[in-house]
């Protein structure tokens, strides 16, 4: 498959997916193809020489299932494990994915692991030389099962084993007596949530009190505590809600004198199946987004010197997935943002159930913690299920090199979204690379790199 992108010079540039590989095309040569997009043998409209540039002879090359080699090893450990410490959470975030306002998800509750499931994860994954190289904790609000923690990574720590760990939280433990010189101590990550200048409107505590004021003082003491700490390890995750004040949050962040030194994740509240955004006019909000991200994607091109953090989250690492791609034919399984099932990345539930990732809720169990062996036939089960419905939805598409759809987006509680569902969040997702190969082109022209090199 073939697109036509153009840059904010103008300039018309046709992008291939089976080669990865981009061209700068005049206005005869579109005028040819009569058509912006299109099946790859179109391309022959434009001659035989311009044709054989991307294929060299080879133009009849596939591209790969994702069944292809994706079994794990029997004694295999998985790079990054994620552990849910606890189910439960001292905020009541009003868009929140367990605040009970979205079907087929779980809600807060007192469910959390125990020691002997710390123990039983330290016999499992550590027990061998092939260990996961990092650990990130999650919730619920992690920090709440803090001693947990502690004893896993004493556990390692006397095992003379020390990966990298990082933790996920909203922020309001973190002064508690021993928190932070114990994450420091461990070199912990961690990912801060904090949502500009909603925050307050949203993120609540149980009581119902404001929650900015303590995650602005964590972000206080963690820089006066150890200045290279902060601005090595601590990073923030801003969920936008309507209204997204996409715009007025960019000059936020990039003003505030602790936030602008910092990276920053930048999502949006999903539209799906859930309650929450009833209350929104979604076709205006919508609107107003579709603005700011544009003028955004102006002022992001225009950039000159280092790129503010929130800029690059928007844009600098999703046209980096352009940037390095590979070039020429590949074989390699697609799509490229699917992780390798289970071996990439685990997640291990408060109640010991696995799963692909923390963000596919409850689809795809591959087993349960402490069993003596893996659940090939679970993986099997998985990964041929994936398979099937990315080649309905992604094989023909011409983002399939670069686009970062997976299963978590495409989930809907312990099954996958049926075709129609899934197809609007392709469509969603073609229209966000439109403006990402915008952007990409039009630094490029003008010799720039993805975040101000």
């Amino acid at each position: 498959m073939f697109k036509v992108f153009a840059s904010r010079l103008g300039k018309k540039y046709l992008y291939e997916s089976t080669t990865n590989n981009i061209f700068e095309a005049d206005d005869e040569s579109l005028a040819t193809l009569d058509a912006s997009e299109g099946e790859t043998p179109l391309l022959r409209r434009l001659g035989d020489d311009f044709y054989s540039q991307f294929f060299a002879g080879a133009e009849n090359a596939k591209l790969s299932s994702l069944r292809d080699d994706m079994l794990p090893d029997e004694g295999s450990s998985p790079e990054i494990l994620v552990l849910e410490l606890t189910q439960q959470c001292n905020f009541r975030c009003e868009y929140c994915i367990y605040s009970g306002n979205y079907l087929f998800e779980r809600t807060h509750n007192d469910i959390r692991m125990n020691e002997d499931d710390i123990e039983r994860i330290c016999d499992e994954f550590f027990g061998s030389e092939r260990h996961p190289d990092y650990v990130s904790f999650y919730g619920g609000e992690p920090l709440l099962g803090f001693e947990l923690i502690r004893r896993l990574c004493d556990n390692l720590d006397a095992s003379g084993i020390r990966p990298k760990y990082s933790i996920t939280t909203n922020g309001s433990l973190l002064l508690r007596d021993g928190v932070l010189p114990f994450l420091i101590e461990h070199d912990f990550h961690i990912n801060m949530s904090y949502d500009g200048l909603n925050h307050d409107r949203y993120r609540l505590m149980t009581s119902g009190a404001a929650t900015s004021g303590v995650v602005m003082k964590a972000l206080e003491t963690i820089a006066g505590v150890d200045e290279d700490f902060f601005a090595s390890n601590v990073t923030i995750s801003a969920t936008l809600a309507p209204p997204y004040l996409l715009l007025d949050n960019y000059h936020h962040f990039s003003q505030h004198r602790l936030l602008s030194r910092l990276g920053v994740s930048v999502n949006l509240v999903n539209e799906g199946d859930n309650s929450f955004m009833d209350g929104f006019d979604l076709s205006e909000e919508r609107d107003m987004l579709a603005k700011d991200v544009r003028c955004l994607a102006d002022e992001y091109i225009s950039c000159e010197g280092p790129v503010p953090k929130f800029l690059v989250s928007l844009f600098a690492n999703s046209a980096l997935r352009i940037d390095d791609r590979e070039m020429g034919l590949q074989s390699h399984a697609y799509p490229p943002g699917q992780c390798d099932v289970g071996s990439h990345r685990l997640f291990v539930t408060a109640t010991g159930e696995k799963y692909t990732c923390e963000r596919v809720g409850n689809y795809g169990c591959l087993g349960h913690l402490g069993e003596d062996e893996k659940d090939i036939a679970a993986y099997e089960r998985v990964i041929g299920d994936m398979s099937d419905y990315f080649d309905r939805h992604c094989r023909r598409c011409h983002l399939v090199r670069v686009c970062d759809m997976c299963c978590s987006a495409l989930r809907r509680g312990s099954t996958l979204k049926d075709d129609e569902l899934a197809s609007q969040e392709c469509e969603d997702r073609r229209r966000w690379y439109d403006m990402i190969f915008y952007v990409f082109l039009s630094r490029k022209e003008l010799g720039k790199g993805m975040f101000g090199d």
